[in-house]
């Protein structure tokens, strides 16, 4: 019997794209303005992504804008700046749904201000900083992602975010 001329590659695309962790703690605290929060994450199947997922805490008077970027750095969507609202799980969706192919991706988040709460994962203090959580060495401005990330640091910190794969756990 001949070979098919074309093969499944046997992966399954992902509910949702996410850096919470069940097995960690997190907490509502502050972040840095205008720094770029970064969470790696890999795909191994074509997706649609519609925006990223946010917990707002008791303090919102800013601005958030969340995107992804590719492994080298290029901002491929965002959301622009979005109001916070507090005490809610926001869902900040893209102009359109975005298509990523399998590869390495980035979720991204960029603060206008150092005073709103957002939810964040605790309990990663004493982790060696060779993790997913990476900050951007290029800042955002007026809490808007920069068009590059200019390289990645390791760091501790990441706040909760969740990327929304459509028809996935929405």
């Amino acid at each position: 019997m001949p070979y098919p001329t074309t093969v499944d590659s046997g992966q399954t695309p992902p509910w949702i794209i996410t850096s919470e962790a069940a097995v960690l703690s997190s907490t509502s605290s502050t972040l840095a303005t205008n720094t770029v929060y970064l969470f790696a994450f890999e795909l191994f199947a074509n997706i649609s992504i519609s925006g990223v997922r946010i917990r707002v805490g008791s303090t919102a008077t800013g601005t958030t804008d969340l995107g992804i970027y590719d492994v080298n750095g290029n901002k491929l969507v965002s959301t622009g700046a979005v109001s916070n609202s507090s005490n809610t799980t926001m869902t900040n969706n893209f102009s359109s749904n975005y298509a990523l192919a399998p590869g390495k991706y980035f979720l991204a988040m960029c603060v206008s201000n150092n005073t709103d709460t957002l939810q964040r994962l605790s309990g990663v203090a004493n982790m060696a900083p060779a993790t997913r959580f990476r900050l951007a060495n290029n800042n955002g401005s007026s809490g808007v992602l920069p068009s590059t990330t200019g390289g990645t640091t390791s760091t501790t910190i990441c706040p909760m975010m969740a990327g929304i794969v459509v028809g996935g756990l929405g």
